[in-house]
């Protein structure tokens, strides 16, 4: 990945199944690069290799013109119920890197409502931006990989699921 040009990570839900949001915002960020200053000659996608929901359709729309996939599946074995979380500060990172590399480097989360019967933090409002603020709260991981990006301050842009 280190002579990538561009660098998209995403995140999301495995439940995600809005192929129509996860489409409009992969290309209108590929529109964005286009129109930049930095030649588009090798995106490279990072994503978290789930076989549903937002990893499986953004990994169908980048494989359509054949750009590479930097898949990083969670390791449930070594890691149990932590591996999700753990991926997603792995590609946090590897993102960092591209970053550092001199890649243009994105992030979409496509926050979807947590469908964890009787979650624990139900009551808690985790994404309260004015322009997206939505009752309830968003699935833990990607929120969790949401923050992360933000702290090692990445572009992230955050689709709330129609």
């Amino acid at each position: 990945m280190s002579q990538a040009s561009h660098v998209l990570m995403v995140t999301g839900s495995r439940d995600w199944d809005s192929q129509a949001a996860v489409t409009d915002a992969i290309s209108a960020l590929f529109d964005e690069w286009l129109d930049g200053p930095v030649p588009v000659t090798i995106p490279v996608l990072i994503s978290g290799a789930c076989p549903t929901g937002a990893d499986q359709l953004a990994e169908q729309v980048w494989s359509q013109p054949r750009f590479p996939i930097h898949r990083m599946p969670a390791d449930w074995d070594a890691h149990g119920r932590r591996a999700g979380f753990v991926r997603n500060q792995e590609m946090v990172d590897q993102a960092v890197i591209a970053r550092d590399a001199d890649a243009v480097v994105n992030v979409i989360a496509f926050a979807d409502l947590c469908k964890k019967p009787d979650c624990p933090q139900a009551a808690q409002q985790d994404l309260r931006e004015a322009d997206h603020w939505t009752p309830g709260h968003f699935s833990h991981g990607t929120m969790l990989a949401r923050r992360a990006a933000l702290d090692a301050g990445l572009d992230v842009r955050t689709i709330v699921h129609p």
